[in-house]
Formats: structure tokens, C-alpha cells, sequence
């Protein structure tokens, strides 16, 4: 991540939580148009040479989740960078590239001895030059930005996670463009792992029970005529079905991992030593037959209640977290 370290410049996470809770959320009107005309123009791009069947049906061979990685690291370079980098084909690629050479990098460290993992470390995200690039484009964009504010030009101009993290950032330590630059890069780094997956059993759940996509197309198309402020409060179908499909393949068996800084004990007595780790076993909870009845079954209608048709608020979403369903972390945490 650039060299990016959570220490005291931002102990409490103040300019991340700005930018995702306050920022972002604020602003998703303005980007919901522009995250579906990325998609719009992802899959067509992606799939750039598939041929139709004598049905007149597309014949698709391409590894699905290479699909999904394109996917949404097209929306992400949207979100983060806007036209300006999302536009440029070299940045683009890299950006695409970098969060993915930085878990694979990260997974091999983790079986190295301590003393040559920064070394073993810089060397393969060397490899592909995904990290050079996007740190040199990162770099000259948060300058440039910078400069616009400076000229009074910019606050308003750019809708877009780097000027959210220019305009959360308040003390001298935060505003330096390198600790927001790396920052940047941490955030990217961030998002770009468990939505590809979430997206990725989706497609393959949707593939596997085929007779719930009519019901769902229904839905979108009857959600899209009632013309609602925000659509996908309508949705609930697709929610159950997104929510069910994140529940029986969490993009990691554990959880909202901790390390403790000092002796820690729990409420039950246990005694976690300075160093250890501990963690929600998210696998087991969401398949667990004390929660979910029938854990094993892919039930899509499992959290569509018919009590909550007629309600704004009632409504469990796919984006919900609670100790039952811990798939974007902890409660207080999550984003």
C-alpha cells in the first residue's frame, strides 16, 4: 500500500470514515448513474468478440471471475479517480492490477521468515510495475487537485474518493499528498477484494438456479416503472438473493481479525497473550443451524419477508451487517 501505516497521524481513522460513511454515502445519487454507466460499458468490453449461436445466443468462454475483476475495477477507477486517470488506458490497467499483486504478494509473505519479507516483498510488486504506475499517476493527480483548491477552484468540481480524502483531511500530518496518496492506495487496495468475489457466486449462483432470474428481471422491471428515488429500496428479491449468496460464500472463512496489543481477556475468561490474533469464524457462523434453518440450501427468498414489501426500514439488506452476518466485518466497523 505505498507505505501507507494506521499510526497516530489518523489514530482514529477519522479521514477513512469521512470519506466512506459521510463523503460517499452523501454523494451516491450523483454516482449511482455513473457506477451503471460503467458497467453498461464494462460488459460489452470485456466480452469484445463473443460469438452468437445458431439460437442467436451469446456463446461466452471466458473464466468468470476475470470477467468480474474487470467489472468492478472499471467501477473503481470511476469512484476513485474519475474521467481524469479512469480514462487512461496505462493507469487503468495498473489499478486494475495493483490491488491483486498486493494480496498475492502478501499471502506468499505470510509463509517467509519476518527478516526477508520486506525484501521478498518489494521485489514481486516490482514485478508487474502496477504499484509504480498508480503511485506515479496518484501522485500528480493529488497535486493537481491540491493546486485547485489552493486556487479556489476545485472543492465542488470533483465527485470522487481522492477529493473526498483532500477535503477529510484536517491536520498538517493528513494533508501531506504523500499520506494522502498512500492513503488513496489503501482504499483501493481495500474495496477491490471481497465485491469481484460477491459478484463472482452471484453470476454463479444465478447460473446454477436459472429459474430465479425471470422473478428477478420482473422485479428490476416493475422497481424501474414505480420511478423511486433510490430503486434499489425495491429490490428486495434481488437483495434476499444477493444476501444469500454472500451468506454461503464469505470471501473469507474468518472475520473481522484483530490483533491484540496487549493481554486481552474475555468475558468468558479467556486469556488472548499480546500478539495473538483473534477473529469471527464467518464461515461457520452463517452456517450455522442455530441461525439458519436448513444452513446448507441456497434459499433465496431466506431473508425476503413479506412484512417488509411495504416498508423503507424494516428491510434486512445485502449491505447489512450484524453478528449473525458478519460478510463486511464488524458491526461498528463496517463499510
Amino acid at each position: 500500500m505505498m507505505g501507507f501505516e494506521h499510526n497516530e497521524i489518523d489514530s482514529d481513522e477519522y479521514v477513512t470514515m469521512q470519506v466512506i460513511k459521510m463523503h460517499l454515502r452523501k454523494n451516491l445519487p450523483v454516482l449511482n448513474p455513473v457506477i451503471q454507466r460503467a458497467v453498461e460499458r464494462g460488459f460489452p468490453a470485456y466480452l469484445k468478440g463473443a460469438t452468437p449461436s445458431a439460437e442467436s445466443e451469446v456463446v461466452l468462454i471466458t473464466p468468470v471471475f476475470s470477467l468480474v475483476k474487470a467489472i468492478v475495477g472499471r467501477v473503481n477507477n470511476q469512484i476513485f479517480f474519475g474521467d481524469e486517470l479512469s480514462q487512461n488506458e496505462e493507469f487503468a490497467k495498473a489499478a486494475m492490477r495493483y490491488p491483486w499483486d498486493g494480496s498475492t504478494t502478501g499471502e506468499i509473505c505470510r509463509y517467509l521468515p519476518e527478516a526477508v519479507v520486506p525484501i521478498v516483498g518489494r521485489i514481486m510488486m516490482a514485478l508487474s510495475g502496477s504499484m509504480r504506475t498508480v503511485d506515479h499517476h496518484v501522485t500528480k493527480l493529488v497535486d493537481k487537485r491540491l493546486k485547485e483548491l489552493a486556487d479556489g477552484t476545485g472543492e465542488k468540481q470533483h465527485v470522487d474518493i481522492t477529493q473526498f480524502v483532500i477535503l477529510s483531511s484536517r491536520t498538517p500530518g493528513q494533508r501531506e499528498p504523500r499520506r494522502m496518496v498512500q492513503l488513496i492506495a489503501a482504499l483501493l487496495f481495500a474495496v477491490s477484494l471481497a465485491v469481484p468475489m460477491a459478484l463472482y457466486w452471484a453470476i454463479i449462483n444465478l447460473c446454477v438456479h436459472r429459474e430465479y432470474i425471470d422473478a428477478l428481471r420482473e422485479e428490476i422491471e416493475a422497481v424501474e416503472q414505480q420511478q423511486l428515488s433510490d430503486p434499489l429500496k425495491g429490490m428486495r428479491l434481488l437483495d434476499s438473493f444477493l444476501r444469500e449468496s454472500g451468506r454461503l460464500n464469505p470471501p473469507d472463512s474468518l472475520s473481522v481479525q484483530r490483533k491484540a496489543v496487549k493481554t486481552f481477556k474475555l468475558s468468558d475468561g479467556t486469556t488472548i497473550p499480546t500478539g495473538n490474533l483473534v477473529a469471527v469464524p464467518q464461515y461457520a457462523v452463517m452456517r450455522d443451524p442455530d441461525y439458519y434453518p436448513n444452513p446448507e440450501q441456497f434459499n433465496p427468498r431466506r431473508f425476503y419477508l413479506e412484512e417488509d414489501l411495504t416498508s423503507d426500514n424494516a428491510v434486512q439488506r445485502f449491505t447489512d451487517v450484524n453478528i449473525q452476518y458478519p460478510f463486511w466485518g464488524a458491526p461498528t466497523k463496517s463499510w
